[in-house]
């Protein structure tokens, strides 16, 4: 059984896009769903059997060290 981390942006991407494909990776492996997220969001996911972590992103920021921020945040989940 692999682990699986999947990043976005936003949860439309994953309901209207992708919803399939994860639900599928769901079977054979640990998914774990790293966006902005609301206590709805993460209820739902959560019952599907997705792991969510709940990460703050600014979608149009142009800040360079709240963007390394970010990365070092992905680096560590990813351990």
């Amino acid at each position: 059984m692999g682990k699986i981390l999947i990043l976005c942006n936003h949860e439309i991407v994953v309901t209207n896009f992708k919803e399939e494909l994860f639900e599928e990776l769901l079977q054979n492996n640990e998914v774990f769903l790293s966006m902005p997220l609301s206590d709805e969001d993460i209820q739902v996911f959560s019952a599907k059997g997705f792991h969510c972590i709940n990460t703050e992103i600014e979608r149009r920021g142009k800040n360079v060290f709240k963007d390394l921020f970010l990365v070092k945040n992905y680096f560590s989940m990813m351990r």
